[in-house]
């Protein structure tokens, strides 16, 4: 048990004492007096031990009585603290009485609280006894620094250029292909990679006709095409104006090429998908690139997933070039105008 503690423990502040109800914490305390330790004891070992463990050990002291001469009190016990102060040299930071004293639980319920600021200074320093004072009640309070979020891309001006199709080698040729076709043939022509993996697409990040774009082309296969679509304009908060699909239409003949500004799904999956994914929204552009219908007892399903035939490759070929360019249009002229006719 060091030295200064006993001393410390043993200063008389000529006050009414308070009992100790908690048998554990006095069995660990010292009996240097055969009279229960008081409210300076209490404050004396928040001097050498600190305020927080002290504050938790105080609690077990019940104080049933007024204190008594206060002030006189107190002040016998900081001329008793400086006679002991060499005793208190490996204490880290000094703090008076009075500091001590607005932390006592009896003292505190008695007034308003005040935080008070207190600065680290090294023991036996002429300013060790020094007590930092509150601010001023005028001053206004900190507010409390929230707490930076993560911000989302800003993409002004973002276009999404969407490609509808299938993944794998097996669909490169097919009519359900065809929007990928398009869109491999811009990206070779702006020079962009397309090769990225994100929001389940392969996408990729470029400049066309001065606009920026991202290139996207679903992986998900044409059914769940609405999934990395609708991903994807939310994380680039890209509006469904600026998100321009690409696909392939029964109801047109092989070739042709259409704009739409806006529009229903006419049947077809990924379209169907990209609407349900946004919310029910058909406020986003299209061009439909026409395949025919099947002449013979061909199903549906199988006929789309058929390559071109000889004779339809080059037509399609024509339709891809054609798309190129009406993608262009809509980025350099605007959707109207792209939509009136006008080309680049």
């Amino acid at each position: 048990m060091p030295t200064a503690y006993i001393k410390i423990l043993q200063l008389q502040c000529y006050i009414e004492f308070a009992y100790i109800n908690n048998p554990a914490i006095q069995s660990q305390l010292p009996s240097s007096s055969s009279r229960p330790y008081n409210r300076c004891a209490c404050n004396a070992m928040s001097l050498l031990l600190g305020n927080k463990f002290t504050s938790g050990l105080c609690q077990g002291f019940r104080y049933r009585v007024p204190i008594i001469a206060k002030a006189q009190a107190w002040a016998m016990s900081k001329r008793s603290l400086r006679d002991a102060e060499p005793a208190l040299t490996h204490i880290s930071r000094s703090t008076t009485f009075t500091d001590t004293m607005a932390t006592s639980p009896t003292f505190v319920s008695s007034r308003p609280s005040k935080r008070r600021r207190m600065q680290p200074v090294a023991a036996g320093s002429p300013s060790a006894q020094t007590t930092v004072t509150a601010a001023p009640k005028n001053a206004p309070a900190a507010m409390p620094q929230a707490k930076p979020q993560p911000t989302k891309p800003q993409e002004d001006g973002l276009w999404l250029i969407v490609g509808l199709g299938n993944p794998g080698s097996n669909y490169d040729d097919t009519r359900h292909n065809v929007g990928f076709m398009v869109l491999d043939e811009l990206a070779h022509a702006a020079g962009i990679d397309c090769r990225k993996l994100e929001k389940s697409a392969a996408v990729g990040k470029g400049e066309v006709q001065g606009k920026q774009v991202l290139l996207v082309k679903p992986v998900t296969f044409m059914n769940n095409s609405g999934e990395s679509v609708a991903a994807l304009a939310k994380f680039y908060r890209v509006p469904p104006n600026r998100v321009l699909v690409i696909s392939d239409d029964l109801d047109q003949p092989v070739a042709q090429v259409r704009l739409r500004q806006r529009g229903g799904h006419g049947g077809h999956n990924g379209l169907r998908s990209i609407i349900d994914r946004m919310g029910g929204t058909q406020d986003f552009p299209r061009i439909k690139i026409g395949i025919g219908r099947p002449t013979g007892p061909v199903p549906i399903a199988t006929y789309v997933l058929q390559p071109f035939s000889k004779a339809e490759r080059p037509e399609i070929n024509s339709a891809v070039q054609e798309s190129v360019t009406l993608v262009k249009s809509v980025l350099a002229l605007g959707l109207e105008k792209a939509a009136s006719g006008h080309r680049i």
